[in-house]
């Protein structure tokens, strides 16, 4: 089995270490399957030196450490193991600007259409849906602002509404 080794260790020379033909194994994996898919581990050896080395799962590494395959860069020691890794994990999901422009066109459009058939009450809504509930006002389509608090006591008094985010204005 072959390893390509990098230490972090500053050494002279640009501090790359490669044991046997290791510098022939990238191309050889990317030859043989077309594209490389490969797992870089974060190495340590007994005496503490970090380097990083490649490979094609960790069953790859697993048996190039049981042989004895992988090499300190720094002080040849073949007794390494896994360092401390951070997961690589994705912090935003990807999304497709153009179904993004979308969406927000088509949010737009309902918000443009609920301004214009209902009627406002701002921070009066909680009142203002109870009245027309309990028939003390009449009823008829509203909007305005109320808390997640003062929506679900709404429904549970058995008051159909609903909460949506309000997108800001870009008329000016």
């Amino acid at each position: 089995m072959r390893c390509w080794a990098v230490a972090d260790e500053g050494l002279p020379g640009g501090g790359s270490c490669v044991r046997g033909a290791a510098a022939l194994a990238v191309d050889e994996i990317r030859q043989q399957n077309g594209v490389a898919t490969m797992i870089l581990f974060d190495l340590r050896c007994k005496d503490g030196h970090g380097f990083e080395a490649w490979f094609r799962d960790g069953a790859a590494y697993d048996d190039q450490a049981a042989a004895g395959d992988i090499v300190c860069p720094v002080c040849g020691d073949t007794e390494v193991s896994k360092a401390l890794m951070a997961p690589a994990v994705s912090s935003r999901p990807k999304v497709d600007p153009g179904q993004a422009a979308e969406a927000m066109r088509v949010w737009r459009k309902v918000q443009g259409h609920i301004e214009k058939n209902f009627d406002h009450v701002g921070p009066q809504f909680a009142e203002e849906a109870r009245k027309m509930h309990y028939g003390e006002a009449e009823r008829r389509s509203i909007y305005g602002e109320a808390s997640t608090a003062e929506a679900k006591e709404l429904r549970d008094e058995g008051i159909e509404v609903n909460q949506i985010p309000w997108l800001p204005r870009h008329d000016g």
